[in-house]
């Protein structure tokens, strides 16, 4: 699901993301697999920060994302705390954004 002040999707994504957009994949399987590293390929033209939360029937934990301007899409690479298992996740675009996303994906440890 996706709701917010502003975005536009796209059939290359979701572009033109702004304030209070909220991007949520309600369950992404993770089994046998320990994921610390999350990349985002996009573009922003001012600097932005992502909260991202994982959610389970165990914990919801935030890792917090911060990406500097770059008029060309590129990827932002992050490494975050191990996620396994199956969890719901959601991108929470704050106020002020400016971010054209195209794509993500995470990687398994030692990949």
């Amino acid at each position: 699901t996706i709701y917010g002040d502003s975005y536009e999707v796209t059939e290359a994504g979701i572009e033109r993301i702004g304030n209070n957009v909220t991007i949520t994949y309600d369950a992404i399987c993770f089994d046998g697999c320990e994921i610390n590293q999350l990349s985002l390929y996009g573009s922003c033209s001012i600097h932005n920060t992502v909260h991202v939360l994982f959610e389970n029937e165990k914990e919801t934990r935030k890792e917090i994302l911060e990406m500097e301007p770059s008029i060309e899409a590129k990827f932002y690479s992050f490494n975050i705390n191990p996620v396994y298992n199956e969890c719901k996740i959601s991108f929470i675009f704050l106020p002020g954004s400016q971010f054209d996303l195209y794509w993500f994906t995470f990687k398994e440890a030692g990949t």
